[in-house]
């Protein structure tokens, strides 16, 4: 597979991919259910960068929630055609517990060596925040504030870097009831979106939702479908798609 510029970052998703591919200086998010497929879709996206874009091509995968699979890149690349130790050199995995290791290894880096950074998952590093006693705390709320701004900085400086992010759900309080109005972490207003048909609303609250620029709804439609819905974007259309998922990789 020869490199190319990559104006943006390449999915191998048909329905991503013909939206223009993922923007470049913006933040993405995936969020769903568990089990829906957003891991496959952060291994699939970060091999597709280290197979197909010119320098920097370099990924750093955030490992959080222990996920990372040298097994499931081994596939992908058989799938797509590539040599799977090249690709391996190209992903730099990091297996970070915290919020506070996370900001520091942000820190550090020479991010100009970086197309993509990828955290799987976002919502694993507030762990320690999330008891209900502590949910929107000034902490709480600086941390995910301190966080947002440092991942903007680090795309306002490197003009070929993009951020995708894993997102898991939550369920607000009271949403047994859907005609009362829906409450968020930080008094965000919920109420009218889509989340009042599913059920629940993307973890870490209204917050940082202010600091990411396309969220995508991942769906379990049956065993191998997915639905993907642009929630927002500010590159895209709020539209929606279908992809495949098969043996951790993703075929349309």
């Amino acid at each position: 597979m020869n490199l190319t510029e990559c104006p943006s970052i390449p999915s191998g998703i048909d329905f991503i991919d013909a939206l223009g591919g993922l923007p470049l200086r913006e933040i993405t998010e995936f969020t769903s259910l568990p089990s829906a497929g957003k891991t496959s879709i952060l291994h699939q996206i970060s091999v597709q960068v280290a197979l197909r874009c010119d320098p920097p091509n370099k990924v750093l995968f955030i490992d959080v929630d222990n996920t990372f699979s040298p097994d499931k890149v081994s596939k992908l690349v058989t799938h797509f055609g590539g040599d799977l130790q090249v690709v391996l050199n190209r992903i730099y995995i990091q297996k970070l517990a915290s919020y506070e290791t996370l900001v520091d290894s942000i820190e550090k880096l020479n991010w100009g060596d970086f197309r993509l950074l990828v955290i799987d998952s976002i919502t694993n590093l507030f762990v320690s925040y999330l008891d209900p006693t502590t949910e929107g705390s000034y902490e709480y709320v600086s941390s995910i504030i301190r966080l947002g701004k440092l991942l903007i900085n680090l795309i306002n400086y490197n003009d070929k870097l993009s951020i995708l992010v894993s997102n898991q759900v939550r369920s607000p309080p009271n949403f047994a009831d859907k005609k009362l109005k829906l409450e968020s972490l930080f008094h965000g207003d919920w109420t009218g979106d889509i989340w009042v048909d599913e059920g629940y609303i993307p973890a870490l609250g209204y917050i940082w939702s202010e600091f990411i620029d396309n969220r995508l709804l991942i769906k379990t439609i049956k065993k191998d479908l997915r639905l993907i819905r642009v929630v927002f974007s500010s590159s895209w259309p709020e539209t929606f798609g279908t992809m495949r998922l098969f043996d951790g990789i993703i075929f349309k």
